[in-house]
């Protein structure tokens, strides 16, 4: 019942007047028996009886909606109606009354008590929330209110480009996904608020009927999305993964199916089951310790409490919180949502920036030892290399006397009883002379480049794909590692060492685009070549660059690298005695060109084989 006219009189002009206690929700049987002329042009909506009386003025009605299926406003004198407006279901934009985002009615006051009749229906069945406002003050308090969502809106428009930018940085597909989330966020709210059927269609009546319900799909879709990647539903929580594939296939049809027919009340059932779903599924989460699943938990439960929850309970019930608009309450819960929902993002990226930091000092550390043990290897070797000069030099001045000896035997032998004892001399400084030139002869081979073993390229090649094949997918790049059926003679092992460095440095530099590895026959040679699409090394920075610790100055990227890889490479391949070459692509991009010894093998051939390409876009 609506309240006595004694408590619907109002003297305020400034403020906003709330007609809600002076609104009676009647039937159409009610109606009909009440005015039996009217014209029902539709027996289904709701008939809302609102009597009040107001100082003379002109005055605004805002229904506080921004559209509806169906609207007729009539106002009684007495036994006689007379209709102030109506709006069917084809009525675009330009025919309301007052261009504005929301519903809006002028009304003239004499100061008398009036009656007005309204007959509508919403989306949803959302209950109207009728006030009064002063015409020429109502400018004043609609100018504040679009500030206000222009901040919100901008914020959130903001929001999409960094999380796609923290998308790029930490190579994580779950940050796109709540950017699509945020954005679809922004387009509920914005239909919500009208501003959708003001400025994006206002000749489209139908679509924007249509478009609440697809939107609340997309949120949902987004929102499945997010949540198997963020949460690692798919790694950690096998069943609940399928449920969730399960609800991305009956969202999607549901979506289509949605702008054949009209399925607004479905799609909210669905939407508001999915959201108790989403809790459940946190809730799992915390329990397995996912990194940041608590802020996530939290942000879900207070989208449950103001859609599924206060939205519902005020349409089905009584509006717990009557100075509200019910419609403020899904637009409370997903600001409320994404606002934890981003502190959550930021959660897992501090993590994975606090990981990253520990991983590059973990390999800052593992660097210094290689560059130590190097270090140590090769003063290891030069003083074997010179204890071997030292034999050498001792064995060459043993060599002289014992020569002389030799003349001294020769004269005794010449005697017959002496000549056996001399014989065993001769043999003994012939064994003697030989040590000495093996000593001498192993001394000189030590101070060439030693010989390894044959091996076969096509082994360094798959060694190399295996292990740079999840540094390329992370980075979005093609990789294209080409095999060979060559071989060659020298160390397999200081190859891959010298390749890895190179294909490392390539994925780091390259943000877009591909890296590629092949294999040329050349003359007496194997070519390897590295080639890739990043920004390339200038002429003058490549002498720099080959000494320890010094990094290439290229604007567009971070220092996450120690400034050793081409050191490494260059002390590689001089002490294998490769030769090297650098070459820079005008269109962006290096090269860089390995030449090794080549070696004919005629009792292995493998066949010719691309063992592996991978493309991630």
């Amino acid at each position: 019942m609506a309240s006595p006219l004694s408590e619907c009189q109002f003297h305020q002009e400034n403020a906003p007047i709330s007609l809600q206690a002076c609104t009676r929700y009647l039937n159409t049987t009610e109606i009909q028996q009440r005015f039996p002329d009217l014209p029902i042009s539709n027996e289904f909506g709701s008939w809302a009886l609102v009597q009040f009386q107001v100082p003379k003025a002109n005055y605004f009605l805002d229904l506080g909606i921004p559209d509806a299926y169906q609207l007729q406003i009539f106002e009684i004198h007495a036994t006689e109606l007379r209709t102030l407006l109506i709006l069917n279901e084809d009525a675009r934009f330009q025919a309301r009354p007052v261009l504005n985002r929301s519903l809006l009615l002028p009304l003239s006051s004499q100061g008398t008590p009036q009656t007005i009749l309204i007959h509508y229906r919403t989306h949803g069945k959302t209950p109207l929330f009728l006030r009064l406002f002063e015409q020429t003050r109502f400018a004043q308090g609609d100018t504040t209110s679009i500030l206000f969502h222009g901040a919100v809106f901008g914020l959130l428009i903001f929001l999409a480009p960094v999380l796609i930018i923290a998308f790029q940085s930490a190579h994580n597909r779950h940050y796109r996904y709540y950017a699509g989330l945020v954005l679809c966020n922004l387009a509920f709210l914005t239909q919500v608020e009208g501003y959708n059927f003001q400025f994006l269609w206002p000749e489209s009546p139908h679509w924007n009927r249509q478009a609440p319900g697809f939107i609340a799909c997309c949120i949902t879709f987004f929102h499945i999305l997010f949540a198997i990647q963020f949460l690692q539903i798919r790694q950690r929580m096998t069943s609940l993964y399928l449920a969730h594939v399960g609800l991305l296939i009956a969202i999607l049809c549901t979506a289509l199916f949605h702008l054949i027919t009209d399925l607004e009340l479905f799609i909210g059932g669905m939407t508001s089951a999915y959201a108790v779903f989403a809790v459940y599924t946190a809730y799992r989460a915390i329990q397995i310790r996912i990194p940041a699943a608590r802020f996530y938990f939290v942000g879900s439960i207070v989208q449950v409490s103001f859609v599924p929850g206060l939205l519902m309970f005020s349409i089905t019930v009584f509006n717990p919180f009557p100075s509200l608009s019910v419609l403020s309450y899904p637009k409370l819960g997903y600001l409320a949502e994404m606002i934890f929902f981003t502190i959550a993002v930021g959660e897992q990226i501090r993590l994975f920036n606090q990981r990253q930091a520990e991983q590059r000092i973990l390999r800052l550390a593992e660097t210094e030892q290689l560059l130590k043990a190097e270090q140590e290897k090769l003063l290891a070797i030069e003083r074997a290399r010179q204890q071997q000069l030292q034999l050498a030099s001792a064995s060459h001045d043993i060599a002289q006397p014992l020569a002389s000896l030799r003349f001294a035997v020769a004269a005794l032998g010449q005697s017959k009883e002496s000549k056996p004892i001399a014989n065993h001399v001769e043999q003994t400084l012939n064994y003697a002379q030989n040590l000495l030139h093996e000593l001498i002869v192993q001394s000189r081979e030590a101070q060439s480049t030693e010989v390894s073993d044959q091996f076969e390229l096509a082994n360094v090649l798959q060694q190399l794909a295996r292990e740079f094949e999840p540094q390329a997918h992370r980075k979005g790049l093609t990789l294209s590692i080409h095999s060979s059926t060559l071989f060659s003679q020298g160390s397999a092992h200081l190859l891959y060492r010298i390749l890895s460095n190179l294909l490392s440095n390539a994925i780091r530099y390259t943000q877009k685009g591909r890296v590629i590895v092949g294999v040329r026959r050349r003359p007496q040679t194997i070519e390897i070549q590295v080639w890739d699409t990043g920004l390339g090394i200038p002429d003058h920075q490549y002498n720099r660059l080959i000494h320890a610790f010094q990094q290439g100055q290229t604007p567009d990227q971070g220092r996450e690298g120690y400034g050793l890889g081409l050191f490494i490479v260059h002390t590689l391949c001089q002490q294998c005695g490769y030769q090297l070459s650098v070459h820079r692509v005008n269109k962006g991009g290096s090269g860089f060109c390995l030449n090794i010894p080549y070696t004919l093998n005629a009792s292995i051939q493998p066949p010719r084989q691309n063992i592996h390409q991978f493309r991630q876009t």
